[in-house]
C-alpha cells in the first residue's frame, strides 16, 4: 500500500523521512495509517480469500471400557 509519510520511521526492512512516499506491506501501512504516521495515497487492497484445505475425514477405534477377563493378582511380597 502507497502512504505518505507525516513523520520521520523505520521498520526493519524500510525507513523513510516525513513527506516521503513509500510502498509498504498492507499491516504496516495500516498501522501507521491508524496511528496518525503516514496518509494512504491509495484505498486498501482487499485480501484475497484464505485457501481452505480439504477436510480429510479419519476413523477412530476408541478401546473398550472395561475387559472380559479378570487380570491375574501378583502375589505380595513377604
Amino acid at each position: 500500500m502507497r502512504v505518505k509519510m507525516l513523520t520521520r520511521a523505520a521498520g526493519p526492512d524500510w525507513k523513510a523521512d516525513a513527506g516521503v512516499e513509500i510502498d509498504l506491506p498492507l499491516n504496516v501501512a495500516a498501522g501507521l495509517v491508524s496511528g496518525g504516521y503516514a496518509v494512504a495515497l491509495e484505498k486498501a487492497k482487499p485480501a484475497p480469500p484464505p485457501v481452505v484445505a480439504p477436510v480429510v475425514e479419519t476413523a477412530a477405534v476408541e478401546p473398550p471400557a472395561e475387559r472380559a477377563v479378570k487380570a491375574k493378582a501378583k502375589p505380595r511380597k513377604k
